[in-house]
């Protein structure tokens, strides 16, 4: 095919296509992208240091409050980087800006995109470069995006007003102004010009104010230069206005850590490469609201961290082998850089340019198992002293719960007639003269209910009765009936997805025991170390079927007695009893969960001996 001239694609309207663009930046991106430019704005100067301070725009509030009695504080971000001159305001108008080495501040679409949707009525740009100041308004007028023209001191319309002063800017170290011969303001003015830029966008978040640092700290994972967020704490009435530093996520897990480390992973497909760091934190640390979660996993990507989970996802840290302790452990994967993993443009999430899933969804699930295979040392046993903690802690709980369940047992056993046969039910286990009440039983008392009526001795004939058809009679009340509840474990994990140790259906009368729970394991570990057990067999068959069948029998058992209870505890009661912590709670290893054991490994002894001699 002959080579031919291009037409190039051409907007109608930008306006529509910055909507479009938009859907995919959520509420709080605007603040990474200023404050990720005025990073690479510093690193730009000739000493690559320098400063970042947040708060609001001191001017507009002075003229809320004095005009309109009514405080206004739109977020400003301020940088003494290298600043832009004119030529690079003007960028502002295009979309779409390729970085360049000259074009360092690079307020390419990120910013622009998501500026303008935190921001439409105007975002005000001011920056000095060599000391001269320049200020610049990008905004959206009806439908359009572009910048605001301004009128110079001659009355021309200019796109950059040239001579800005640094009357509003905020102070630096020792109280002089933080711009001196370079750097860039930016200011936010919202939706509405009663928008408080500088509360949280989310309005179902709690927290306000301070959402600004814990936003920046949870998503960077290191700061290197300066940076200070302004709020409107002071420790005293006269005092200067509070400064509270910003440093990343691994400043925060650092200062908290009791154990800390990285875990290389390598895998055949080098795709899924990649390095866990992972920490283990102190226990009795609580976090200010503002600062950053301390438990929870996430995936660093050229230093910005993604899918920020906190501990209370406890599904993607158990893939990690965490099944224990999760708000005080800390899992960060940052995969290889030769993986291809990239960021969407916008900032949201990442992309696999090299897996060959059409999904190209992030392989946890693979990381997890790998790690969990190679878990270091210090975070197995840490998990393994939790999850023993818990046990003795459950088992002295449990030990006192029973006590309270068999003693109720007693007494409903000692009453179970009157249970049974409550008020409006026919019963033949009623004898003349006996002293009966309805509902609970009350036993012998000075004034007794009055006697059942005596039963007529020729009772009518239902057959006479024209109403009634034969066959019909109304049966008598039977005695309680206990049918024997079934029980099978489910071996097969693809058969158990939700996790439970165990479910209950009543109209089959079965229990279902997931022999994959995780805990299950451990626990046999945990109850073989009694000495009990050796004198009795060696044999791990029968070690592993006495624990087993011990499970099972007591989970039957207290279903045994919830069914025959179910009516003095009712529906929601009766459901707590086959609840999934009621059951774990039954298969806790205390003393007379051995005790059983032990009768259940002395029987499964005297059957294998049994088959020995059978087949001999």
């Amino acid at each position: 095919m002959e080579n031919k001239d291009t037409v190039g694609l051409k907007v109608y309207d930008p306006g529509y296509m910055v909507e479009l663009l938009q859907q995919d930046f959520d509420s709080k991106i605007f603040l990474r992208e200023y404050f990720q430019n005025s990073l690479e704005a510093i690193q730009n100067t000739p000493s690559g240091k320098g400063k970042i301070i947040i708060d609001w725009d001191t001017a507009e509030l002075e003229k809320s409050f004095f005009e309109k009695n009514n405080p206004v504080y739109k977020i400003r971000i301020t940088d003494n980087g290298v600043g832009m001159d004119e030529e690079a305001l003007n960028k502002m108008s295009d979309l779409f800006t390729k970085k360049t080495t000259n074009d360092y501040q690079n307020y390419g679409i990120g910013a622009k995109i998501s500026g303008l949707k935190r921001s439409p009525i105007g975002i005000v740009y001011t920056s000095w470069v060599d000391n001269v100041g320049r200020s610049l308004i990008l905004h959206v007028n009806e439908g359009k995006p572009g910048i605001q023209t301004q009128i110079d001191d001659e009355d021309n319309p200019q796109t950059v007003l040239n001579g800005y002063k640094k009357n509003n800017i905020p102070k630096g170290s020792r109280g002089k102004c933080l711009i001196q011969d370079h750097g860039t303001s930016v200011t936010l003015h919202g939706k509405h010009a009663e928008d408080n830029t500088f509360d949280n966008p989310n309005p179902h978040e709690k927290i306000n104010v301070n959402w600004i640092p814990k936003y920046l700290n949870s998503r960077y994972y290191v700061i290197s230069q300066e940076a200070y967020f302004c709020s409107s704490r002071r420790k005293e009435k006269n005092s200067i206005m509070m400064r509270d530093r910003i440093l990343g996520q691994k400043y925060f897990l650092d200062i908290n850590k009791k154990s800390s480390g990285t875990l290389n992973l390598k895998f055949e497909d080098k795709q899924y490469d990649a390095k866990v760091h992972w920490w283990i934190l102190q226990q009795n640390k609580k976090q200010a609201g503002h600062y950053p979660e301390t438990g929870g996993t996430s995936i660093l990507f050229e230093n910005e961290l993604y899918y920020i989970l906190n501990s209370k996802n406890t599904n993607r840290m158990e893939m990690f082998g965490v099944i224990e302790d999760y708000s005080h452990i800390h899992i960060i994967v940052e995969p290889e850089s030769y993986t291809g993993f990239k960021a969407h443009m916008s900032r949201c999430e990442l992309r696999r340019t090299l897996s060959k899933d059409e999904q190209k969804l992030m392989p946890w699930e693979i990381w997890g198992k790998e790690f969990e295979k190679n878990m270091p040392i210090e975070l197995h046993n840490h998990i393994q002293e939790k999850i023993n903690k818990r046990i003795k802690n459950t088992s002295s709980c449990v030990s006192a719960a029973i006590q309270n369940f068999e003693k109720r047992m007693k007494d409903l056993e000692a009453n179970i007639d009157a249970i049974l046969h409550s008020k409006g039910k026919e019963t033949d286990n009623v004898s003349e003269g006996d002293n009966v009440t309805h509902g609970n039983y009350h036993g012998e008392s000075e004034n007794p209910r009055p006697n059942p009526p005596k039963p007529d001795p020729v009772p009518p004939n239902p057959s006479n009765n024209l109403l009634v058809k034969p066959g019909a009679e109304r049966k008598k009340t039977l005695p309680f009936k206990n049918k024997t509840i079934k029980f099978v474990w489910i071996e097969n994990k693809e058969e158990w997805l939700d996790g439970k140790i165990a479910d209950y259906s009543e109209k089959a009368n079965l229990i279902r025991g997931n022999k994959c729970y995780h805990i299950f394991e451990e626990n046999l570990k945990l109850v073989l170390e009694n000495g009990s057990f050796k004198k009795i067999t060696t044999s791990q068959s029968v070690l592993r079927k006495a624990y087993y069948d011990t499970i099972e029998y007591k989970m039957v058992v207290a279903m045994q007695y919830a069914k025959k209870f179910k009516r003095e505890l009712g529906i929601e009661n009766f459901k707590n009893v086959y609840s999934n912590e009621a059951l774990l709670l039954t298969t806790t290893p205390d003393d007379a969960f051995i005790k059983l054991m032990i009768n259940f490994c002395q029987q499964g002894k005297k059957n294998q001996e049994n088959e020995n001699k059978e087949a001999a």
